[in-house]
């Protein structure tokens, strides 16, 4: 996904990204929404743990990215704007994806119903959180634990809700 850029889905992301711009930016910047979404992304699915500078390179050796600049953006520059841009964004972004996706393909249907599935895990999270409520499992643990559950399609696999408790 994150290297096809002539996808339907890019086509996606890039056209909620530009409408997205609006809300967190107060003037035009290099770095826009929709880099950030895709840089957000290749650190994310990246296979090895790679800086972002190394992760900025091969990311700018897309063509498609040669629209921006002909150098990758400083480092620090794409950390600051990260800061500023809300998380809501990968909500809507999901929101959208499941909703274009829904119009376009039919989903896999048992007996004329859409079956979901949920499923929870729970995991470590930063020490910082027992500040915020989260509690360790344990008198003795260092790290708070929270559930995270998703519910997803069973058919298509897209998740369709998280939670973090």
């Amino acid at each position: 996904m994150i290297n096809d850029f002539g996808s339907p889905l890019q086509e996606i992301i890039k056209k909620f990204c530009v409408n997205y711009d609006s809300k967190w930016q107060i003037r035009k910047r290099v770095i826009d929404t929709h880099l950030l979404v895709l840089f957000i992304f290749k650190v994310v699915l990246s296979k090895n743990q790679q800086g972002y500078k190394s992760l900025l390179h091969e990311l700018w050796e897309k063509p498609a990215l040669s629209t921006y600049q002909r150098y990758p953006v400083s480092a620090s520059s794409l950390c600051e704007a990260r800061q500023k841009l809300p998380e809501d964004i990968f909500v809507d972004l999901n929101k959208t994806i499941l909703q274009n996706h829904e119009n376009t393909v039919a989903l896999p249907k048992w007996f004329g119903h859409r079956v979901f599935a949920a499923d929870g895990s729970k995991i470590n999270l930063p020490h910082d959180l027992l500040l915020a409520g989260y509690k360790a499992p344990n008198k003795g643990q260092y790290y708070p634990q929270g559930l995270m559950s998703t519910l997803y399609h069973l058919g298509s696999g897209f998740i369709y809700d998280c939670l973090l408790s």
